[in-house]
């Protein structure tokens, strides 16, 4: 179980990782940056 957990564990800092370094400045470069911000903050 152990294993699984950290597993998981990676999978999710990936996800974060890339929702702040990729997906964020994508949405700003593509969107006015109100409606941008607003996508973000969710």
């Amino acid at each position: 179980m152990h294993k699984t957990t950290t597993a998981l564990a990676a999978v999710w800092l990936g996800m974060q990782i890339m929702a702040g370094y990729i997906a964020v400045p994508v949405l700003f470069h593509n969107l006015p940056k109100m409606r941008a911000g607003a996508i973000a903050g969710q």
